[in-house]
């Protein structure tokens, strides 16, 4: 399963550097306090939102803390207690997409369950008007708008629709040039996300939001 993951993370990447090129962020990289426009992979600027894409009435002010521990979006007691126990998470400051951490969820008898992985793409990513561009261009099998998640637009999207196998990629605008990216793979039938892996991605962005933006 974890071979499933990183093929999905090579295809999320490969999505979100499509036609915008992508670096590594860090927190400098943007005030937290003022949203900016993001600059293409020729250095110039681009406006934002664009595409279709809607705007971030209420951005998220501080994102740099998350950045350097990107972990520590989700907790492991509130991801217990909300039907998603892990057995260990581990943190890739380096993804190509912006920093990143992998959690492996623990099924009832202690055994590995699925995987889930939460995002703070970085800023030349353009957020969510990448993912828009995406549609645009015919790139995206799947492109699903959803209802507004604790106030932020959110889509399910991919390259490809893997839903049936238990796989399920949103993305939430936080910011006009930064999106956060939620990906639950539960491939196994023996997983109690692999029927419903949307509505598992989408409850996982919940409580991430809730601690970008200091709800909880």
């Amino acid at each position: 399963m974890r071979d499933s993951m990183q093929w999905k993370i090579a295809v999320a990447i490969a999505a979100i550097t499509l036609a915008s090129g992508c670096s590594n962020n860090t927190a400098d990289d943007a005030e937290p306090t003022e949203q900016t426009d993001s600059p293409d992979s020729e250095g110039q600027q681009v406006d934002l939102p664009h595409s279709g894409a809607p705007p971030i009435d209420d951005p998220v002010q501080d994102i740099a803390r998350f950045e350097e521990e990107p972990c520590s979006i989700l907790g492991d007691d509130e991801l217990a207690e909300s039907g998603f126990p892990i057995n260990h998470a581990e943190a890739d400051l380096e993804a190509s997409t912006g920093p990143r951490c992998e959690f492996e969820m623990k099924s009832s008898e202690g055994t590995r369950a699925g995987v889930f992985a939460v995002t703070l793409t970085a800023p030349d990513s353009e957020g969510l008007s990448h993912i828009y561009r995406l549609e645009e261009s015919g790139t995206l099998e799947l492109f699903e708008e959803l209802d507004y998640i604790e106030g932020y637009p959110a889509v399910i999207a991919g390259q490809r629709d893997e839903r049936h196998r238990g796989e399920c990629d949103i993305y939430t605008g936080v910011r006009d040039a930064n999106a956060l990216m939620l990906q639950v793979t539960a491939t196994s039938d023996t997983s109690p996300h692999h029927e419903t892996p949307c509505e598992s991605a989408r409850e996982l962005t919940t409580l991430a939001i809730q601690n970008l933006t200091g709800g909880v």
